[in-house]
C-alpha cells in the first residue's frame, strides 16, 4: 500500500444538526389572558373595581354600588427573525438548513414573547417577598398563598407560578414539593399549552430561564392569568421565499404582540437567592 494513502482519506460528516440549546418559544402564554386583535395598532382591557352592599331606609331609593370602570391599553410590537440561506451553500451541506433556520425564528420570537410578558405584564416596583439571603424555602410559598388570600385572588385553577433552575432545585428538596405522601396525583407533571407543568397548593409552575438576576437575586412571579394581557395583532408565523437578486431563499419569521398588566393585586413579585 502507498505511504501517502492518507491522502485520499475522506470525511464524513453526519446529517443530523445539534440545534444549540435554548428556550424553545414561550413558556408564559399559557398563563395570560391571551386576545387576538383583528385589525388596528392598540387593544384596551376593560377593568371593573370591587362592589359593595348596602342597606337602605324604607320606602328611599335602592343605593348603587358605583363601581369604577377602568382599562388598560396595550400595543403590540412588530418582531421579526430572518435569515439567508445560499443556493449553492445548500447544495454543498446535508442539513435542512432552512428547516434549522425557521426553527431557530420561531423559537427567538417565542422567547421575545416571554420576555414582554415578564417586562410588561408582571414585573412591579418592587418585591413583595423579599430574598433574605435564601432561596426558594417552603416559607416563601406560604406567603405566596397568603398574599393571594388577603387579596381575594380565587384559587380556581388559573394560578401560575415562573421560578428560575436554581428555585426548582430548592422546591425539589422539599418533601411538602417532591414527596407523594403530600401531594398526591399531582406530583405527576400535567400539560398545560406545549409544555408541562408542575401543579403545587393551587398553583401551576412553571420553570423558567429567562427571569432577571440581578447580584445573585432572581425576580420570580405568581399570579392569576386574568392579570396579565397579552394582545396578539400577528401571531408567530414563518414563509420562505426565493429572492433571486440574492440567488437565495428568505427564511423569515415575524410577530406582532404585545403585554401589559390589568390587575397588579393578583401578582406577586418575589426574591430568592442563587448565591
Amino acid at each position: 500500500m502507498s505511504t501517502s494513502i492518507d491522502q485520499a482519506f475522506i470525511t464524513q460528516y453526519s446529517a443530523e444538526v445539534h440545534e444549540a440549546f435554548q428556550r424553545r418559544g414561550s413558556l408564559l402564554r399559557v398563563g395570560c389572558r391571551t386576545q387576538p386583535i383583528q385589525r388596528g395598532n392598540k387593544y384596551v382591557f376593560p377593568k371593573i373595581g370591587k362592589g359593595s352592599a348596602s342597606s337602605k331606609a324604607r320606602h328611599s331609593k335602592v343605593p348603587t354600588m358605583n363601581a369604577q370602570h377602568s382599562s388598560v391599553e396595550v400595543s403590540p410590537e412588530d418582531r421579526y427573525a430572518a435569515d439567508y440561506v445560499d443556493y449553492f451553500d445548500a447544495l454543498k451541506t446535508n442539513i435542512p438548513e432552512r428547516q434549522l433556520v425557521a426553527n431557530a425564528g420561531a423559537w427567538a420570537l417565542g422567547r421575545e414573547a416571554d420576555d414582554q410578558i415578564i417586562n410588561n405584564g408582571l414585573k412591579k416596583g418592587g418585591a413583595d417577598i423579599a430574598h433574605g439571603s435564601a432561596g426558594m424555602t417552603l416559607t416563601k410559598a406560604m406567603k405566596i398563598i397568603e398574599i393571594f388570600g388577603n387579596n381575594d385572588v380565587p384559587d380556581d385553577g388559573n394560578r401560575f407560578a415562573a421560578i428560575s433552575p436554581k428555585a426548582w432545585t430548592d422546591l425539589l428538596q422539599l418533601k411538602e414539593f417532591s414527596s407523594a405522601d403530600y401531594v398526591g396525583d399531582d406530583l405527576v407533571f400535567k400539560q398545560a399549552g406545549s409544555m408541562k407543568v408542575r401543579t403545587w397548593l393551587g398553583i401551576h409552575w412553571i420553570m423558567h430561564s429567562g427571569l432577571g438576576i440581578a447580584s445573585n437575586v432572581r425576580t420570580c412571579f405568581a399570579w392569576h392569568k386574568t392579570c396579565v394581557g397579552h394582545a396578539v395583532l400577528g401571531d408567530i408565523m414563518t414563509d420562505v421565499s426565493w429572492e433571486n437578486d440574492y440567488d437565495a431563499w428568505f427564511v423569515k419569521s415575524k410577530s406582532s404582540m404585545n403585554a401589559c398588566q390589568i390587575d397588579q393585586t393578583g401578582i406577586v413579585q418575589f426574591e430568592v437567592s442563587e448565591a
